[in-house]
């Protein structure tokens, strides 16, 4: 899973909007938000929202119908969805998870031999060690976690996992339950790893350390030569997506 290739569609908005200008954005067409419930829904001016293939928007806690509400009723003047994170996900949820997730799963596993972390730079020794200090304990949680022995190597040579260690990943993401599984799903969309999916999605780690070891060798390209205004927009996308990952699974 390359990381150029499973930038989020925010990630890439924003990256377009350094050099051109974003389309316009619907006005904000309701005056009131507020959440009813058990079942828990979010109404905008009493009507119930729905997923853009309208079926029911239906949280599974108060908390995140709380949350959903809360972006919502941060709409200004103009409904930005690529503000909305906490809504997004809880609407792949029912839209997609719900009745896809044996095929996303294959689409998860397929990447495995790709992942991000696993490939280890031989050169710089600076570069080497930060990789090192920064991913390896992430996959030394994954071994104590769940037993998992994936495989690291150097340079961009590709390289597979051992099929025992595919099987076990398969295992381990069948394991999570329906939301962590929508969060690690976007996870491994965003950052190019499966590894850091499950991790976060488990709880093991937050947002801002997802961040840190997603775009390691870009914030370290930064720190050697400086900021890119086009690098940072892309940047900027990604945490707020992580973010409002995190936000979605304290709600859980």
């Amino acid at each position: 899973m390359a990381h150029q290739e499973g930038l989020s569609a925010e990630a890439k908005t924003a990256a377009r909007a350094v050099r051109e200008p974003p389309p316009p954005r619907p006005k904000r067409f309701y005056q009131r938000v507020s959440v009813d419930g058990p079942p828990f829904r979010v109404l905008l001016d009493d009507k119930p929202v729905s997923t853009p293939l309208r079926r029911p928007l239906v949280a599974p806690t108060r908390a995140m119908a709380d949350a959903v509400a809360a972006e919502w009723d941060a709409q200004v003047t103009e409904v930005d969805p690529s503000s909305m994170h906490v809504m997004r996900l809880l609407a792949t949820w029912i839209d997609k998870v719900a009745d896809g997730r044996a095929a996303i799963t294959d689409e998860l596993l397929a990447h495995a031999d790709a992942d991000l972390i696993c490939y280890r730079a031989d050169n710089p020794a600076d570069l080497k060690a930060r990789q090192d200090r920064t991913w390896q304990p992430v996959l030394n949680g994954l071994r104590d976690r769940y037993g998992l022995s994936i495989n690291v190597g150097e340079g961009v040579l590709p390289f597979t996992q051992l099929p025992a260690t595919k099987s076990r990943l398969r295992e381990v993401v069948d394991g999570l339950d329906a939301g962590r599984f929508t969060a690690a799903q976007a996870v491994a969309g965003i950052t190019g790893s499966l590894a850091l999916a499950i991790t976060m999605a488990d709880g093991a780690t937050t947002a801002a350390g997802v961040f840190e070891a997603a775009l390691l060798d870009e914030l370290y390209q930064r720190d050697k030569w400086g900021e890119d205004n086009l690098a940072r927009a892309r940047r900027d996308a990604i945490a707020a997506d992580l973010a409002g990952i995190e936000v979605f699974l304290k709600a859980l």
